[in-house]
């Protein structure tokens, strides 16, 4: 998967979930842990209902892999226009997270969808609330960057140019 080929890697994780059901029975974080990577093996093959079914099965399983799961969940509700969904899914994933990364991504998939459906409001404070917690982050600055351009091209499209050109600079900075 790390290397992109990702319809091999949803092979591999098939057979290693098969494999592994049999040697561990239907339950564990191992388990848990290749529904996620399956998830998203599919979702990067645009196979979307199987990456969500594959991101319920960790979800139901109750781990450790079950926040980052219901994260990816969200973003491929979105991919298929279930934005109510998707919010949903990403809204719950804020409040589980322990990990701040995995908030600070959260609130950018919800930014991104509120862009989509023209609410830049919201769009603006996910994002904000996002670039907050990358910033504390060491290693981030490719995040920080990522963000202040969603925020400048929100900004720009509600004609704000000086406020968009404030964060595209800060983001061509990094």
């Amino acid at each position: 998967m790390k290397r992109g080929k990702f319809k091999k890697a949803v092979i591999h994780f098939e057979k290693s979930l098969v494999a592994s059901k049999v040697l561990r029975g239907a339950k564990g974080e191992l388990i848990a842990e290749l529904y996620l990577n399956l998830g998203i093996a599919h979702d990067s093959t645009r196979n979307f209902t199987k990456a969500i079914t594959c991101f319920d099965s960790c979800i139901e399983m109750n781990q450790l892999a079950s926040t980052k799961a219901i994260l990816c969940k969200g973003i491929a509700l979105s991919k298929i226009g279930l934005f109510d969904e998707a919010l949903n899914s990403l809204s719950i994933a804020i409040e589980r997270a322990t990990d701040q990364k995995v908030q600070a991504d959260a609130h950018v998939a919800r930014g991104h969808i509120f862009d989509m459906m023209n609410d830049s409001g919201m769009a603006l404070e996910c994002y904000s609330s996002a670039l907050l917690i990358y910033r504390t982050q060491s290693d981030s600055e490719e995040l920080v960057s990522s963000t202040c351009q969603d925020i400048a091209s929100t900004h720009m499209r509600e004609n704000r140019f000086n406020s968009a050109q404030t964060f595209a600079q800060e983001a061509f900075e990094m």
